[in-house]
């Protein structure tokens, strides 16, 4: 009886989708990806083709499916990177659209949100992406609310995380969302992974925000020497080379 158990435990285990594309950034799919793989989540990757994808650094990973054969998830996770072409591409687009509208959780990653936007799920709603991307994505989302101040933005089924690292919060908070808190907290010990889900750190609130440009200098390199500070106040140092 208790083998029977555990087997159906394991087939009624959530199914994760991760789109994948040329150019996609790897923390965006690889840190949601152990999340969700230590919390017994079924995992797999979607893209257009079989063909392996070039993703940034490097990193080439085949893709379990293709749009063609896909089967539903409850969870739809698209990361960032370079996401020109994925936005420019309708088949991934009009994959998107279809997919959201069976799954039961849709989370993007990073830039990942300008893909979700394309595909119009973001009408309407709020919405977060890396912090240097914010006024780009409210620019190309007119009917959305993008917000600076945090790490993810949940609306019920849409989820969109900041940049990067901020999706494997997303994903824990995810988990959280679906077998609890404790659940995601001991996931978070066993990854030796410090997740605080009353957090309220997000890159984008920084006060960094507020200095100058000092890439406008035209020719002038810099070498960091140190960069810290908090939401009210910040400090760096750097030493810049004459302009040619």
């Amino acid at each position: 009886m208790a083998l029977i158990e555990k087997i159906d435990n394991k087939e009624q285990r959530p199914s994760v989708a991760i789109l994948l594309f040329d150019n996609a950034q790897v923390i965006d799919y690889a840190g949601p990806w152990e999340v969700f793989g230590e919390a017994g989540f079924k995992v797999f990757t979607v893209a257009e083709k079989r063909a392996p994808i070039n993703a940034v650094f490097g990193q080439k990973i085949v893709p379990d499916y293709t749009f063609a054969n896909s089967p539903t998830a409850d969870i739809l996770l698209v990361p960032g990177g370079g996401v020109r072409n994925a936005i420019g591409n309708p088949a991934l687009i009009k994959w998107i659209q279809t997919n959201a509208q069976k799954s039961k959780q849709v989370m993007s990653v990073c830039t990942g949100a300008f893909i979700l936007s394309k595909a119009g799920l973001l009408d309407g709603l709020s919405a977060t992406t890396i912090e240097h991307a914010v006024e780009d994505l409210q620019k190309v989302s007119p009917k959305t609310k993008v917000v600076h101040d945090q790490r993810y933005v949940d609306n019920g089924k849409i989820i969109t995380t900041a940049g990067l690292s901020s999706g494997i919060d997303g994903a824990f908070h995810l988990v959280a969302k679906m077998n609890g808190e404790g659940e995601a907290q001991a996931i978070a010990l066993g990854m030796e992974y410090q997740w605080d889900p009353h957090s309220k750190y997000a890159r984008g609130a920084l006060a960094d925000r507020y200095l100058p440009d000092f890439s406008d200098v035209k020719g002038a390199k810099a070498k960091m020497i140190s960069t810290e500070g908090d939401l009210d106040h910040w400090e760096m140092k750097a030493l810049f080379s004459e302009p040619n």
